[in-house]
């Protein structure tokens, strides 16, 4: 694949200046609306796209957001149906004030019988695979009220596979993570190593390449 022109998507002056040093000649845009404008005017071989980053305008904004809710929706709705042991411990913590499981079990001291023992560990791991939903309704919760920032790369990947633009999204955000777990099948394509605390930006550019 012969790439010459590319076009790198980042808010952070850091990560613009580091994919500069490391991919030379590169246009640049730190908000999707400025993403958009670029399109529109140039034609790219390839782009390297940031995943939370500012949309830049509230109409699109307000659009872009409703459709992050409905995916991260979505993701949680399945998480609690795979695991409904988890839902319902959570229920009955959340009616009886307590703060975890372990002070459940504490409070109650149900599990005395010997062979009940040796489920207490498995409801406990039960209960902890799903706090991570949690973590994904707190996720949720800052994107819908405009504290967190939205997963504009999503988008962003959309628009190239409508194109047949290559797309990679370079990103710290780890997949397995809170931030970028429930977002992982809307991309193909990601990087989310860094080596230095430096986004792998030539890394994303060889993968694209078919070379690593």
């Amino acid at each position: 694949m012969n790439i010459k022109k590319i076009l790198v998507i980042d808010d952070l002056e850091r990560n613009i200046l580091d994919a500069q040093e490391d991919l030379g000649d590169i246009s640049t845009a730190r908000s999707y609306i400025e993403f958009e404008s670029l399109m529109s005017k140039e034609k790219y071989d390839c782009i390297l796209s940031d995943l939370y980053f500012p949309v830049g305008e509230k109409e699109k904004n307000e659009k872009l957001k409703k459709e992050t809710l409905e995916i991260l929706g979505n993701y949680i709705k399945e998480q609690q149906k795979y695991n409904p042991v988890g839902w319902a411990l959570e229920q009955v913590c959340n009616a009886l004030e307590l703060k975890s499981i372990e002070e459940y079990f504490e409070k109650f001291n149900h599990l005395k019988d010997p062979v009940l023992k040796g489920y207490k560990e498995r409801i406990i791991l039960g209960y902890n695979d799903y706090e991570k939903v949690k973590e994904y309704k707190n996720l949720f919760n800052q994107i819908e009220n405009e504290i967190h920032e939205l997963p504009s790369g999503i988008f962003v990947y959309k628009e190239c596979e409508n194109k047949n633009i290559p797309c990679s999204i370079v990103t710290s955000a780890y997949h397995h993570g809170t931030e970028f777990q429930p977002f992982t099948n809307q991309v193909g394509n990601y990087v989310d190593t860094l080596i230095e605390e430096k986004k792998e930006w030539k890394k994303a550019l060889r993968s694209l390449m078919g070379s690593e």
